[in-house]
């Protein structure tokens, strides 16, 4: 009902409902706060949703062998870098990251990652790639 009333523009609908949840599960409950977030990013970004546009999964592949901490040939590090590189992604996303079911998984191979979630994922992901180039060009500058 909720997305449907998203959906549909109905947005004092979808946040009666996100309050709701929030009334009786308490003020904390990660998916209340999800359902808010989301109305405010729908408000914010474009005045309402493009049919489904936030659901629809989508699945990019990210080439990590540029990246400091990934070009190794050693599986584990690769490993280990990866799993903080999608910790700090997944802290960023909050909740959402649960309810929509993101999966990132590793290719040792070519040293990449395979992610399979809806595009607010990916945006986050570009993000904090582009986040980790820029801090690496500035590394090296100094």
């Amino acid at each position: 009902m909720y997305h449907k009333a998203l959906t549909d523009r109905h947005y004092h609908t979808a946040e009666l409902l996100a309050r709701g949840v929030l009334d009786k599960y308490g003020e904390e409950n990660e998916f209340g706060q999800a359902m808010l977030s989301e109305l405010d990013a729908y408000r914010e970004v474009t005045e309402g949703p493009r049919i489904m546009s936030t659901y629809v999964r989508t699945i990019e592949a990210y080439d990590l062998s540029s990246y400091e901490g990934f070009a190794t040939t050693d599986q584990r590090v690769f490993k280990t870098n990866l799993k903080t590189l999608v910790e700090a992604i997944r802290q960023e996303v909050g909740p959402r990251w649960d309810l929509f079911e993101v999966q990132a998984d590793p290719f040792t191979t070519n040293l990449s990652v395979l992610v399979s979630a809806p595009q607010f994922v990916h945006e986050a992901f570009a993000k904090h790639l582009a986040e980790m180039r820029s801090a690496r060009q500035e590394e090296v500058a100094n």
